[in-house]
């Protein structure tokens, strides 16, 4: 599919299939995850989702190639699983992911979506202007 039929919740849902989805037990773990992977640091619970709901060479299944939009956290998780390299397609397809993410994981509503990505958002922000040696109170 094309970047613009990604945007196309029929045509998604018909190509991209969520297989797993854990969400983050508190605000504190979500702010966590993300500066770990802005440092391009695979944190143990991303580790131990890839490991639980990838295939494995073990158990026979058909290769894959993990696609990851950030450059630093593909290299470090091309230590343990198959990375691809990070392509304008493997960033349009995670940007449609993000779109019709509401439409995948059915437990939640678009309000509580939104206010998630509202207060992660926010949480980051402050986070990072606490540690930006150049801020000015």
């Amino acid at each position: 599919a094309n970047d613009e039929e990604l945007l196309d919740a029929k045509v998604f849902t018909k190509a991209v299939k969520l297989v797993a989805f854990q969400p983050f037990a508190t605000a504190e773990e979500a702010l966590e995850q993300i500066n770990a992977m802005v440092a391009g640091e695979p944190t143990d619970t991303l580790m131990n989702m890839l490991d639980t709901n990838l295939p494995s060479a073990k158990k026979g299944k058909g290769s894959y190639q993990l696609g990851v939009y950030d450059v630093e956290l593909g290299r470090a998780l091309s230590e343990k699983f198959p990375v691809a390299a990070t392509t304008d397609s493997i960033r349009e397809l995670l940007r449609a992911c993000r779109v019709h993410f509401g439409r995948m994981v059915k437990a939640l509503t678009d309000t509580e979506l939104g206010a998630a990505h509202v207060g992660l958002a926010h949480s980051y922000s402050r986070n990072k202007l606490q540690d930006d040696p150049n801020t000015q109170d």
